[in-house]
C-alpha cells in the first residue's frame, strides 16, 4: 500500500475517533440532568408510597429491572458468583435451577445482569468439585446435609449468607 494512502487513512481514523469522543461527551452531558430528575422522581415516589420502586409488566426493560434490583438489593453486588449461586439455591431456587435460570434470577432479582454464561459455568464446576452443588440432568441443586455435604460446604454457605444476615434492614430478596 502506498505510504500516502496509509497516512490519509490514519488521519481519517483519528478524525473519526475525535468526533466519536465529542459526540459521546455531548450525550453524557445531556443525560446527566435527565438521570438526576429520574432519581429525584424515584425518591418522591418511594416517599409517597412508603416502599421501593420496582418496574413490572411488559414495559419494563431488562436493564430497567436490573437497575431497580441493584438499587433495592445492594448487598448482592459485592458477592462472588459462587456466593450468588449458593444463596440462590439455598433461599430462592430450592428446587434447583439450570444455569440460564440462575442468570435470569441474578439479573431480575438482584440486578446482576452483568454475569455471562461463560463466567457462570466455571464457577458452577468449581462448586460441584467442592461438593457444594450437584448436577442432576441440566438442573443444579445444593448438596443436602443428609447426603453428607463436604467440609467446604458450610463455610461457603456461611460466607454467602453473611452478607445478607449482617444487613440492618430487612431486604426484599425478590
Amino acid at each position: 500500500m502506498d505510504s500516502e494512502a496509509l497516512r490519509l487513512l490514519q488521519m481519517r481514523r483519528v478524525e473519526l475517533m475525535n468526533e466519536i469522543i465529542s459526540i459521546r461527551l455531548s450525550i453524557e452531558d445531556q443525560l446527566r440532568p435527565l438521570e438526576a430528575e429520574v432519581d429525584q422522581i424515584e425518591r418522591g415516589i418511594a416517599a409517597m408510597t412508603g416502599g421501593k420502586i420496582a418496574p413490572t409488566g411488559a414495559v419494563a426493560s431488562k436493564s430497567a429491572v436490573a437497575h431497580f434490583a441493584r438499587k433495592n438489593n445492594p448487598n448482592y453486588q459485592a458477592m462472588t458468583i459462587k456466593q450468588l449461586v449458593v444463596v440462590a439455591l439455598k433461599e430462592h431456587l430450592v428446587s434447583g435451577a439450570t444455569a440460564n435460570q440462575m442468570l435470569d434470577f441474578f439479573g431480575h432479582h438482584w440486578g446482576r445482569d452483568n454475569i455471562s454464561r461463560t463466567s457462570l459455568s466455571p464457577q458452577l464446576s468449581r462448586l460441584k468439585g467442592e461438593g457444594i452443588i450437584q448436577l442432576r440432568g441440566k438442573v443444579w441443586h445444593l448438596v443436602s446435609k443428609e447426603n453428607g455435604a463436604p467440609k467446604g460446604a458450610p463455610e461457603m454457605r456461611e460466607a454467602a449468607t453473611s452478607l445478607i444476615e449482617n444487613q440492618e434492614d430487612e431486604l426484599p430478596l425478590g
